[in-house]
């Protein structure tokens, strides 16, 4: 144990015995110092962030799989087939990121999860497969806009899952606006293809595949565009009376046709321009 740790468990240890600090708590926090790995993962989640795809596999199995492994670390958006599949159902039954709920709905909600991925049957009057199927409808209809970002125009999310939902539309890259620390980044993922042979660049490249863009000004040109690309309508990609479905309405709401429900991704609408760029030219 390095002498860090050995210093917070001292204060731990002084708070307890000065009574600032009920035994209960004081346990607690010290059984949860000396936790490594998953143990360590499992914990956080229960008492600060709710249950996630990692967490929940590893109470139903005891480990974590490699491709749950992987999504934990760099999304989902590379999964496919069977892999894709068990990742959706996980994600499917997860509550993440429920700071705002109390440690015993936490618990519970880990409980009837881990219960429904073992014995199976209805959850919230779905079975397995709708599950999966509702939660990467969710996942691919985030909204998103086709913005320049690093040179070519890219699918721009606002959201972690933003990667995933461009990938299994068939994008290859994708950029999600984020923060850290107070400070506003735009992150850049290719599907397998380096960015540069895409021809994106970035200001802090992190793999092949991946990089941040940092540039104050730069940023702040794309979260305006993000912003701004909303019209009265609720739409981003779709241009009401201008684009038309495939059932034959030209109006949308929030991307979506008022006829048909049809929700036009801005990966089809930019095949559609471009195969109308390859019939006028």
């Amino acid at each position: 144990m390095n002498d860090s740790i050995q210093n917070i468990l001292d204060a731990i240890e002084a708070a307890r015995l000065a009574g600032t600090l009920n035994n209960d708590s004081a346990r607690a926090a010290s059984v949860a110092l000396g936790l490594e790995g998953d143990d360590a993962m499992l914990a956080n989640r229960l008492i600060a962030q709710g249950s996630d795809p990692a967490s929940l596999e590893y109470v139903a199995t005891g480990s974590v799989s490699a491709p749950v492994a992987h999504a934990h670390r760099n999304g989902p958006g590379s999964l496919e087939g069977e892999d894709r599949r068990s990742w959706l159902l996980l994600a499917a039954l997860s509550v993440d990121e429920s700071q705002d709920s109390t440690l015993r709905k936490r618990t519970g909600q880990f409980a009837q999860a881990v219960t429904f991925l073992n014995e199976g049957g209805l959850w919230c009057g779905k079975d397995s497969d709708a599950l999966i199927a509702a939660k990467e409808a969710e996942i691919r209809q985030l909204p998103h806009a086709l913005l320049p970002v690093g040179g070519p125009f890219l699918p721009t999310y606002k959201a972690d899952l933003g990667f995933a939902a461009a990938y299994w539309s068939g994008a290859s890259a994708a950029a999600v606006i984020g923060s850290h620390n107070g400070e506003t980044y735009v992150a850049v993922g290719s599907n397998g293809t380096p960015l540069v042979e895409l021809g994106i660049t970035v200001d802090k490249p992190i793999a092949p595949c991946f990089g941040i863009i940092e540039d104050a000004e730069a940023v702040k040109r794309i979260v305006a565009a993000y912003n701004g690309n909303v019209d009265p309508n609720g739409n981003k990609v779709a241009r009401s009376g201008y684009d038309r479905c495939s059932c034959g309405c030209k109006y949308w709401e929030h991307d979506r046709c008022i006829d048909c429900g049809f929700v036009l991704t801005s990966i089809e609408l930019r095949d559609r321009r471009e195969a109308q760029q390859e019939a006028n030219a």
